[in-house]
């Protein structure tokens, strides 16, 4: 299914957006939850 694949790609993308975000603003985010 064409549409699925398309969803996960954005999922995928939105997902490793966050994560960069969370890497870029807070070291000591990652810290405190370490």
């Amino acid at each position: 299914m064409p549409g699925f694949t398309m969803f996960t790609m954005v999922f995928m993308l939105l997902i490793r957006f966050r994560l960069g975000l969370k890497r870029g603003y807070g070291d000591e985010t990652n810290n405190f939850v370490d």
